[in-house]
């Protein structure tokens, strides 16, 4: 590709963190997720397992559909599911 190249290992190496937080959007569309790299040579896509509605204040499963409410407990327990 034009304007771009590979890194050697000496240059990933020299710039591991820059590289480790790199994030790059598949799209405008946040649930289609972004790009990372976990080493340097290889991009996984990372898609959010969660989608939250501010109008019902409820967040979605996006594999399952299960709608989760907060039960008002605090991070360390569960939110509930609403049935």
């Amino acid at each position: 590709m034009d304007g771009y190249r590979t890194l050697n290992f000496q240059e990933i190496v020299a710039n591991q963190q820059s590289i480790l937080a790199l994030t790059v959007p598949v799209s405008d569309d946040p649930a289609d997720g972004t790009l990372r790299t976990a080493d340097g040579s290889n991009a996984y896509q990372f898609k959010p397992a969660l989608t939250y509605d501010a109008a019902a204040d409820t967040f979605t499963d996006t594999e399952t559909g299960t709608v989760y409410q907060d039960n008002g407990k605090g991070p360390s327990q569960p939110a509930t599911a609403i049935p």
